[in-house]
């Protein structure tokens, strides 16, 4: 699962090399439009990772469990997170 991690990291790196060039400051300045665009790319980015990543274990999936499953994903995520632990 590492190397999917890797890749997933790399794959995001690249995409968003504009907002990795930019230091944190420049991107305080960006228009709230911006800052709101970017975050959409961002997530799209992972949920489309995520998807791939469960089509890849369960080549049979459907939609609809796709769906479900990533809906359970995220809200698993976020009870971590606010249990305190670090998703990566």
């Amino acid at each position: 699962m590492s190397w999917l991690r890797e890749l997933v990291r790399q794959d995001v790196w690249e995409k968003h090399r504009s907002l990795r060039e930019m230091d944190l400051e420049r991107v305080g300045r960006l228009p709230p439009e911006e800052k709101v665009n970017l975050a959409i790319d961002m997530t799209d980015a992972m949920v489309h990772v995520c998807a791939q990543g469960m089509k890849a274990q369960n080549p049979d999936i459907t939609e609809e469990e796709l769906t479900r499953n990533l809906r359970e994903r995220f809200k698993w995520a976020k009870r971590w997170q606010q249990r305190g632990g670090l998703v990566e």
